[in-house]
């Protein structure tokens, strides 16, 4: 059956990975000009709050400069709710003071309902349908990759990096069911990092 809205992605060992969106963040966007641009090379419009002009794409990173209003972000196209859905996204914090947050969000604007949370004081955090915050682990100013993998109902969630020299299950969620936006965002006026 073709998937029309799908792009096909070959590995070097030969397996194929169908993706609805990939972001490689190849374009060379300015601080203030993001929104509305496409993902790099598929998968639709970026949609950016970006308050004070802090997030910007270039060297295949999108950035979040100091000064950022807490919950400027980008969300990109809605997915449907599936089981194995999974969200990929490499996130490089500048120090361990600023909140990125990368997740699954339910619109697209606001605190995102289902993330992974780079908080302050270097706590790693997970956020279950738009509760409270709890903490499963600590990081340092390094690159980390993370997996959200969306269930009919919660999420999983698994880190690679740092500490974590392999892809390490952090926490799974039973909360939440509605359709995902991938999205991204600062959590703080000091929120400093990267995602490529």
């Amino acid at each position: 059956m073709p998937y029309p809205q799908r792009r096909r992605l070959l590995l070097s060992g030969g397996d194929e990975v169908l993706y609805l969106l990939r972001d490689e963040f190849t374009d060379t966007l300015a601080a203030g000009s993001v929104n509305g641009t496409p993902a790099t090379p598929t998968g639709g419009a970026r949609t950016v709050v970006d308050t004070n002009s802090k997030i910007s794409v270039a060297e295949s990173v999108l950035s979040f400069a100091t000064g950022a209003v807490a919950n400027d972000g980008v969300w990109w196209s809605v997915n449907s709710r599936t089981a194995g859905r999974l969200l990929l996204a490499r996130v490089t914090p500048s120090d361990t003071n600023g909140i990125a947050v990368i997740g699954w969000d339910s619109n697209q604007s606001g605190a995102i309902l289902d993330s992974i949370r780079f908080a302050a004081a270097g706590a790693i955090q997970i956020v279950a349908n738009g509760g409270t915050a709890i903490s499963v682990g600590t990081y340092t100013a390094t690159p980390y990759v993370v997996a959200g993998i969306l269930r009919a109902t919660g999420a999983y969630w698994f880190i690679k990096g740092g500490a974590f020299a392999q892809y390490t299950q952090l926490f799974s969620t039973s909360l939440g069911s509605a359709a995902a936006y991938p999205s991204v965002q600062a959590g703080g006026a000091t929120s400093v990092f990267t995602v490529g």
